[in-house]
């Protein structure tokens, strides 16, 4: 479980360039112990952005501990 205390979340939103309504929300997530930053906007809903980048965090946090070892 990852502490929400050693989380920054940032969030922003980006319309590309053009008449069209596509709407990014993106969301950066640092770990501050470990100095992790995970960055994503592949999903439309900032709420899965977060989910995504959450999973993404945990699997890069499990990772470093592995080459710690």
């Amino acid at each position: 479980m990852i502490n929400p205390d050693n989380l920054i979340i940032n969030s922003w939103w980006s319309k590309p360039a053009g008449w069209t309504n596509d709407i990014k929300n993106g969301i950066s997530i640092t770990h501050i112990p470990s100095g992790i930053i995970i960055n994503w906007e592949g999903e439309r809903s900032q709420y899965k952005n977060k989910a995504v980048a959450l999973k993404l965090l945990g699997k890069a946090l499990l990772d470093s501990r592995t080459f710690l070892i």
